[in-house]
């Protein structure tokens, strides 16, 4: 009996063994699978990543070829708003030969369809006229002493200063008064 319970006993282990083994190739399969698992994950996500890369480099390239050509560009609807102007200044001068009062009629309205033009783009003329001097508005081109007034007044606006929308686009150019 003794031989039998230790062919009994090492069949027990043997089953034992074989059992742990199948675990382990069972662990084995499980872990593979989940690698695999992981694997498709990690390549989905390196492919989503891949494109979007590319999306966003594409629209870099896009945006930066739109700013080229908007800066490239960019006085265009301004220019078309003058021809009109300079259309208008071409018949005013063929006109001086016939009717000067016509040339005078011609050259106001253009003047002002061009104040009209500016005033849409923003453009406004700097207010100098007896105002204080300022430098940063205003360049003295003369100084005239004047009793009758305070010191750094503007007395005359010798060529008109434009803002362009908060930014001084040109300074005024003017007389200045100072006291003896």
């Amino acid at each position: 009996m003794e031989e039998k319970d230790k062919e009994l006993e090492q069949e027990d282990k043997e089953e034992v063994v074989v059992s742990q083994e199948e675990q382990q190739i069972d662990e084995a399969k499980n872990w593979e699978e989940e690698y695999n698992k992981l694997l498709d994950e990690h390549n989905r996500l390196k492919n989503q990543y891949l494109r979007l890369y590319a999306d966003f480099d594409n629209y870099r390239k896009r945006t930066q070829r739109e700013k080229e050509e908007l800066l490239k560009y960019e006085g265009m609807e301004f220019l078309k708003k003058l021809l009109p102007v300079l259309d208008n200044f071409e018949r005013a001068l063929k006109e001086k030969e016939s009717d000067p009062q016509k040339v005078l009629e011609g050259v106001e309205l253009t003047h002002r369809q061009l104040l009209e033009i500016l005033n849409q783009q923003e453009v406004k003329a700097i207010e100098a006229q007896g105002q204080p001097f300022n430098p940063e508005l205003h360049e003295a081109l003369m100084v005239e002493v004047r009793e009758d007034l305070e010191e750094n007044i503007v007395i005359e606006e010798l060529v008109k200063g434009y803002f362009y929308k908060d930014k001084v686009l040109r300074p005024a150019l003017v007389k200045v008064s100072k006291k003896q």
